[in-house]
């Protein structure tokens, strides 16, 4: 069982999702001052170890400075404790699994901030030819959770990304109609675009490679 968000964009041959428990929260959370990305003061400096964070929240506030961060959880809060950075970027699901509430802590909008392709998901990883594995499995699955990251991850598969890449992609599920939205950024930050795309979360895959042609056809084929 992994972070779905941490699987690699092509699994090794054999080997597959074989169910998607429901999701926690996907979104990004700002640990700072109170209110948020607005409240940080100007020139300020946002510690997050993510490409797509640093290219995303760079849009909301050009004038921020983003520094590199590594390390668990609680390694990355005490270096913020200890004025590393004056905000730090992590993913809301991963503190509610530690049972952490740090203070200062403001959710981004998935609309301003697009979530990693898979986060807030858990993926349950298996060999692709056992049937029996699946169904054991079964009751583990959440349909609606498995189509968006299959979705979000043919998106990613589309643009060629790792988890290391400055690509989001979210989906949802309402009313039988999954909608998907994206982002990604070149390397080096000089172009960026964002898009959407809707349909019946049985052409996931489809729906997540049609949006990550279009990305590419915006960033110039990068």
């Amino acid at each position: 069982m992994h972070s779905a968000k941490d699987l690699p964009g092509e699994l090794p041959p054999g080997l597959g999702i074989v169910a998607v428990p429901g999701r926690a929260d996907p979104r990004d959370v700002l640990i700072g001052p109170a209110g948020g990305l607005d409240s940080l003061p100007a020139g300020g400096t946002v510690a997050t170890g993510s490409p797509r964070r640093a290219a995303q929240l760079r849009l909301l506030r050009p004038d921020a400075a983003f520094v590199e961060i590594r390390g668990n959880v609680g390694t990355r809060l005490d270096k913020l404790a200890g004025g590393v950075a004056d905000a730090l970027v992590l993913a809301a699901a991963g503190l509610a699994r530690l049972g952490l509430r740090p203070p200062g802590m403001t959710p981004l909008d998935v609309g301003s901030c697009v979530p990693a392709p898979g986060q807030g998901a858990l993926a349950i990883e298996g060999r692709a030819d056992r049937s029996d594995l699946a169904g054991a499995v079964a009751s583990l699955d959440h349909a609606d959770t498995a189509a968006c990251v299959r979705a979000e991850r043919a998106v990613l598969a589309g643009l060629g990304g790792g988890c290391r890449e400055p690509i989001g992609a979210i989906g949802a599920v309402d009313g039988g109609t999954l909608t998907l939205v994206a982002f990604a950024a070149t390397q080096d930050g000089a172009a960026h675009a964002r898009d959407e795309i809707a349909g019946r979360p049985g052409d996931a895959e489809r729906l997540g490679g049609e949006l990550a042609a279009r990305l590419r056809e915006r960033l110039g084929g990068r």
